[in-house]
């Protein structure tokens, strides 16, 4: 059991790159900690073990969360992942949104507020500001996939007038060919008339 744990953990202290949205989510579901989140690797290491003893879990599945727990560095990584997706997605509500009380940030003068109304004014005009960033954030993203679109349809359609000018310039050089075939061919015509007109 031990050597198990090991194993577990020495996948959590794996060097990391990061998660995207959607294997989070999955995580998320999995470990189901939408707001107390895992406060130890044991946790996580049990998690494995109830997740493997599950019998609707197909191996692919298995694999896929082991692969999504190998990029985590440490512990503090994954509490703080979580912490500031349950943030950014606006999952906090109240005390139940606690995730990670060593982590510094706002989170901490939330946890003050409760003492101190200043430091909760603070953290109230932290968490506005973020929610702001957000949906500048946001219209950024919106406008560069606009601008993205836009420039993919202009390349696409300068790739669709090549088509046509290639197509229209093939077809100039083959009327070409046709006017020298018929050119060709009168003259013939006029030769062959010419030594009838000579019997």
């Amino acid at each position: 059991m031990e050597d198990r744990n090991s194993d577990f953990r020495a996948m959590l202290i794996s060097i990391a790159i990061s998660l995207d949205q959607k294997e989070l989510k999955t995580l998320i579901f999995y470990a189901k900690i939408k707001r107390n989140l895992a406060e130890t690797i044991h946790q996580v290491t049990d998690l494995f073990q109830i997740l493997e003893e599950r019998q609707d879990l197909k191996p692919n599945d298995l694999s896929y969360f082991r692969k999504m727990i190998s990029v985590l560095e440490t512990r503090r990584d994954l509490l703080k992942i979580i912490d500031e997706y349950v943030r950014d997605n606006e999952m906090v509500d109240g005390d139940d949104g606690k995730c990670s009380n060593h982590l510094e940030g706002p989170q901490q003068n939330h946890d003050s507020g409760d003492k101190y109304p200043i430091m909760a004014r603070l953290n109230a005009e932290v968490l506005a500001d973020r929610k702001l960033k957000q949906k500048e954030d946001i219209l950024d993203c919106n406008r560069d996939v606009i601008e993205r679109k836009g420039r993919g349809e202009l390349h696409e359609r300068c790739e669709q007038m090549q088509e046509i000018y290639e197509q229209l310039q093939e077809g100039y050089y083959q009327l070409g060919e046709i006017r020298q075939q018929i050119q060709g061919g009168i003259e013939r015509f006029d030769s062959m008339m010419n030594r009838i007109s000579k019997f």
